[in-house]
């Protein structure tokens, strides 16, 4: 789903009680899916006594100090069965995706039920749910089922269910966390349906040892579970951990098989219900990484929005980590250029990036703290409405990313483990080319920004992207593909500006590539507001040239 948050200007009265009213409402599709929640600014409050004011602060500071918790009960193994469990985790780089494929059967005839969906909880432990970045669950309906039957479903498409955090469960020392899902009764058959649980997980393994010298390897270790987390009776299942490299020094237990880069835990069968009191034999992987391990600690961007240079220019300044093993010692560029020459670069130095941009990218640029940086090389390619909605994450195959503009980046210093490196990247988009487009008949504009671009298997703790609107711009609306950590509006001054021009700041945290999507801005942009700055120009010239004419008809010599 896909909701929009609207804001629109009040009256001088009604700004005094509040500052904007935001409400969720779907724009330019249908919704399927619940609103998100209003973000409604509190409006002004009198002024409290010193003593209600006293109270007040020692009630906050108690508040502050007791833990928030907010346990659930572990619910019934009676009403589901898993027939078949399999949990598959990829180990790349500071991203780890996992793909968990669950068969389940309903214990009693769902045809009886009055519901129309029925309750399904999965568990994650709490390592998994503190590092959870993006979740994104589908069913497969039964060839049996009524939904089945239905012409959009009959090739094959999966219909995307809600994945809720209820929170912790209760009386778990290990803190597991509950999370549900509402079977929609219809797409069940006499055996039940598939359930495609995909998560991205953010830094799940950490580098041990912790530090190393340039030109050793670096080893992550990643802990998870060798047996299944799940509230039901599982009949046969296994866990599948998968390395970067086949080369994996050890792992627990020992009962565990490896084949190549994959180590599996099981199979199982018959497994019980999870039960807080009896913990779950813990596992752990412990493996050489030849890649370097990246992560973007702070991506803030700002897009502009410019009708009259047929532009939305894109700015990032980017804080980049190496979030390997940390360099023991010191630097060396001898060894560096030596284990470049001869191809055995270390796995630990991060030399170049790679960002796929969006087709019909033109004038690029790339600057750091000390200024340009010419180790770069752009490839560019002419552009394509048709790509638009396509320019979002990393490219799913090699013919979509062939259409797209690609921009190598090689820094300006090696980074090793635990470096940071400060820089800056911007491009311009063609307006014309699909990213705008008039809503016929009227004077609405609905724009397409990108959230922001990401780098493959890498992290990004913290996205701010700012929205720079056309000065004159009224009516604003946004359409988010996913909830923010915050949204807020405000003015934005540049040169030949005279009142501001409206801008949008969304906020994003613990982000992956899946969270690179499209953000739509809906605004009224009449021809009279477009004349803003031309009537400004034109008006400061023609007083630069009435003033000079002026001047020079004054006499100033002294007769």
């Amino acid at each position: 789903m896909k909701a929009r948050l609207s804001c629109e200007s009040r009256s001088k009265s009604e700004l005094e009680e509040t500052t904007f009213e935001c409400r969720a409402q779907s724009i330019l599709r249908p919704s399927t899916t619940p609103p998100y929640t209003c973000i409604t600014m509190a409006p002004s409050v009198p002024l409290m006594s010193s003593s209600t004011t006293l109270l007040v602060l020692i009630a906050t500071l108690i508040a502050a100090c007791l833990p928030s918790v907010h346990a659930v009960a572990i619910p019934s193994s009676k009403d589901w069965t898993n027939t078949n469990y399999i949990k598959q985790i990829d180990l790349t780089g500071s991203t780890s995706h996992t793909l968990t494929t669950v068969f389940i059967k309903p214990n009693s005839n769902p045809s009886n039920a009055a519901a129309t969906t029925l309750p399904y909880y999965f568990l994650l432990s709490a390592h998994e749910a503190h590092q959870l970045s993006w979740t994104r669950l589908t069913v497969k309906p039964a060839l049996d089922s009524q939904l089945a039957a239905t012409s959009e479903f009959k090739g094959g498409a999966r219909p995307v269910i809600t994945l809720e955090n209820l929170g912790e469960v209760d009386g778990d020392a290990e803190k597991t966390y509950l999370f549900e899902a509402n079977i929609p009764s219809d797409v069940l058959g006499a055996d039940g349906a598939s359930l495609t649980l995909e998560t991205t997980l953010n830094h799940v393994s950490l580098p041990l040892p912790s530090t190393v010298k340039q030109t050793d390897p670096q080893l992550f270790l990643w802990q998870g579970d060798a047996a299944i987390r799940s509230p039901y009776t599982t009949l046969t299942g296994r866990i599948k951990v998968k390395a970067p490299s086949p080369k994996i020094l050890s792992f627990t237990p020992s009962d565990a098989t490896k084949s190549g880069s994959i180590v599996t835990y099981g199979p199982f069968s018959d497994v019980a219900p999870f039960q807080p009191s009896s913990p779950l034999t813990p596992a752990s992987v412990h493996y050489q990484s030849d890649t370097p391990h990246a992560t973007i600690v702070d991506l803030q961007r700002t897009a502009e929005i410019s009708h009259w240079g047929d532009a939305l220019s894109i700015t990032d300044r980017i804080l980049l980590r190496n979030s390997g093993p940390t360099l023991k010692g010191h630097f060396s560029r001898i060894e560096h250029q030596m284990a470049s020459f001869y191809n055995r670069g270390s796995g630990t130095a991060l030399s170049s990036l790679s960002f796929t941009l969006p087709a019909g990218v033109r004038d690029p640029w790339f600057i750091d703290q000390i200024g340009n940086v010419s180790t770069s090389r752009f490839r560019s390619s002419p552009p394509n409405p048709a790509l638009v909605t396509s320019s979002v994450g990393v490219p799913a195959s090699n013919s979509v990313a062939s259409k797209m503009s690609l921009l190598e980046l090689q820094p300006r210093f090696p980074l090793l483990g635990g470096w940071n490196y400060t820089f800056s990247i911007g491009y311009t988009l063609p307006l014309s080319a699909g990213w705008t487009k008039r809503l016929l008949g009227s004077d609405d504009y609905v724009t397409a920004v990108p959230l922001f671009t990401p780098l493959k298997d890498v992290a990004t703790d913290s996205v701010s992207t700012t929205i720079v609107l056309p000065e004159g711009a009224t009516r604003i609306s946004i359409e988010l593909p996913f909830e923010m950590d915050s949204v807020d509006n405000g003015i934005t001054k540049t040169y030949l500006d005279t009142v501001g021009r409206p801008s949008i700041r969304v906020e994003k945290s613990r982000c992956s590539p899946e969270h690179a999507q499209l953000v739509y801005v809906k605004y009224t942009l009449t021809h009279r507001a477009n004349m803003i700055k031309v009537a400004a120009v034109a008006a400061v010239a023609g007083l630069l040239l009435v003033g000079t004419a002026v001047v020079q008809r004054v006499e100033t010599k002294i007769r």
